[in-house]
């Protein structure tokens, strides 16, 4: 029995949740049912005002705070009755199935359910996104809240290393963030960006902000990481194993690395004559994320344009362990 379906069996050991306020009723316009949100839940206001006023009119919006409640939404075709239980498993993961009347005809028939946030960090295995300010250009790209990872997704944090040509090597991070290194045809391509996964549908996909943007996760355990490309049944199955931290810290240097090299190698900015004065310019010239200059235990790594240790050929990137142990890009032969 694969993650996901032990994930899913948690739905009969769960414990009821009372809703605190409930709204239904029944609408003649289909057009109107393209307004419940695709995860099942509203958590914040803006949401709850667009959908309210289209359902409900002749009504004043009620008024949530979505840092103690949620709305969970349910509708069925035609002018049916709906019916949602919810219960909260051990995991916090908040679970509900629509069920409704059997009447034939035009519309469609809702229910908004207001239950308590206590405890719950997801809903139907899809997590709870920290809400955007309004008028910032992200705000359609909802981020990951901190800490609010499920079982499954907890088990894609830290590195993982690419068994194939072309495969490449991932650091995912908690935060939301990854780190994908020595990958494509000639296996020196790399990326930073933000990762989530979407739970619509089984098995889960993998959203990257780089290229490519999905992938279907086939298998994801403690050991093993496999992917393929969302939209091409016939893509093959990229295989990647657990990595240890040591791991996790060369992937991040190897990235750090290749960017220097792109840096140096652009007519634009090095032109063959010059390495970035620090790892910030990096990020002013979008190479990479300003999170990508961090290492694992969040110190900065440490850089020195003059390259003593690499001969004056490349820059010195290198951290420390807790442990004091260094980690670093120049080769054996030097230390």
């Amino acid at each position: 029995m694969n993650a996901a379906i032990l994930l899913l069996a948690t739905l009969f050991a769960a414990t009821p949740v009372e809703p605190t306020a409930r709204w239904q009723g029944m609408i003649d316009d289909d057009s109107l049912r393209k307004l419940a949100p695709e995860n099942g839940f509203l958590a914040d206001a803006k949401t709850l005002e667009t959908v309210w006023k289209a359902w409900r009119p002749n009504e004043e919006v009620p008024t949530v705070d979505f840092s103690k409640d949620i709305i969970l939404v349910g509708v069925v075709e035609g002018p049916n009755r709906v019916g949602i239980q919810p219960s909260l498993d051990k995991n916090g993961d908040l679970r509900f199935v629509v069920i409704g009347t059997l009447v034939g005809g035009a519309g469609f028939g809702y229910l908004l359910l207001k239950v308590s946030r206590i405890g719950v960090k997801t809903v139907n295995l899809k997590p709870i996104f920290a809400k955007v300010p309004d008028g910032k250009k992200d705000a359609a790209t909802p981020v990951p809240a901190k800490g609010e990872l499920n079982e499954l997704e907890q088990k894609m944090v830290g590195a993982w290393i690419g068994h194939g040509g072309c495969v490449g090597n991932w650091v995912f991070q908690s935060d939301g963030m990854y780190c994908h290194s020595d990958y494509g045809p000639a296996a020196g391509a790399f990326e930073t960006g933000t990762w989530k996964m979407e739970w619509s549908e089984l098995p889960p996909t993998l959203v990257l902000t780089g290229y490519p943007s999905k992938f279907s996760i086939v298998r994801l355990n403690d050991e093993h990481l496999n992917l393929r490309w969302s939209g091409d049944g016939h893509a093959r199955i990229e295989e990647h194993r657990r990595g240890t931290e040591m791991n996790n810290v060369a992937i991040r240097i190897r990235i750090l690395d290749s960017a220097v090299s792109r840096f140096h190698g652009h007519t634009k900015y090095g032109a063959g004559k010059t390495f970035p004065p620090n790892l910030k310019t990096l990020v002013e010239i979008g190479i990479l994320l300003e999170e990508s200059l961090l290492d694992p235990w969040g110190k900065e790594f440490k850089y020195d344009v003059s390259g003593k240790r690499n001969k004056g050929e490349q820059p010195d990137i290198w951290t420390e362990t807790p442990d004091k142990k260094v980690i670093d890009n120049w080769s054996e032969s030097d230390k």
